[in-house]
């Protein structure tokens, strides 16, 4: 409906074979009741789709696929869907870029193959005995890659970001409903780290290494060589002790201020009261 298209809704019977086989020879009239609703498909980012007990269009039924269409979605910022089912069970949830997901086509081993396209299970099966295990939530995004604040423009790599419509789609198991909330958000991209120039003349650079000064870090600076210590034995008479050599200085100075101030004579008769006394 978003480009004006027109849907046929039939109800077909089955063949005269298949329903005399089924019901006998005898065919039965069968009555129904068929009630169209026409649900908004498009997305909001951070407006709740509510599950269908709750008055909102999270709802899913019987083998088909159900997709909600997130519009004009800049290649800066990254789709982002938080799933929770409240009722029954679905197969998988799909993120795709330009078209709804086609589980038959795009499914490609236990992955969605196809490219700008992610996926996570909920229903898988035991490898053994074959037995299903549901899981009842999900999130799932578009990846920023290593450098988020860059855009495919800009030669990003390793993110799966595009310009214009994401579609979310939904994929039910045959024979089951499921009932939903789904919450899409739009990512912003972070700001892109300040550029700086080194060179020698700025002192500080913030880069992987930095350069303080010399004498400022000794962390930083290679550690000093090793000292060897040899210890020495000799013959010689021992010298006097560091108490004798304090003193001997002490008389020197004591002469050198004497013979200044009083003359010689005084000088050698104030040394020789001093060597009395110690």
């Amino acid at each position: 409906m978003r480009n004006g298209t027109s849907y046929e809704v039939q109800v077909r019977l089955a063949d005269q074979t298949t329903a005399l086989l089924t019901e006998g020879v005898l065919l039965r009239p069968t009555e129904f009741e068929l009630r169209a609703e026409l649900q908004n498909a498009t997305a909001v980012s951070g407006q709740l789709v509510r599950s269908r007990a709750r008055g909102g269009g999270g709802y899913v039924c019987c083998g088909a696929v159900k997709s909600f269409v997130m519009p004009h979605v800049p290649e800066t910022h990254a789709l982002a869907v938080e799933f929770n089912l409240t009722g029954g069970m679905v197969r998988a949830l799909f993120l795709k870029h330009g078209a709804c997901a086609a589980p038959a086509v795009d499914i490609r081993g236990a992955q969605c193959g196809t490219e700008h396209c992610e996926m996570s299970w909920l229903t898988v099966f035991d490898e053994f005995y074959g037995s299903p295990i549901y899981s009842s939530s999900a999130k799932l995004d578009i990846a920023f890659g290593p450098t988020p604040w860059m855009t495919p423009s800009d030669g990003a790599v390793g993110t799966e970001r595009r310009a214009g419509d994401w579609y979310i789609s939904i994929a039910s198991l045959p024979g089951r409903f499921a009932e939903f909330d789904l919450l899409p958000i739009l990512i912003e991209p972070p700001r892109a780290p300040a550029y700086f120039e080194c060179n020698r003349f700025l002192g500080f650079c913030p880069k992987d290494y930095y350069h303080f000064g010399l004498g400022n870090t000794p962390a930083l600076l290679p550690p000093p060589p090793p000292v060897l210590v040899v210890e020495l034995t000799s013959g010689a008479a021992p010298r006097a002790s560091v108490a004798q050599s304090s003193l001997a200085m002490c008389l020197c100075f004591v002469t050198i201020v004497a013979r200044r101030c009083f003359g010689a004579g005084s000088a050698l008769s104030l040394l020789e009261r001093g060597s009395d006394k110690a």
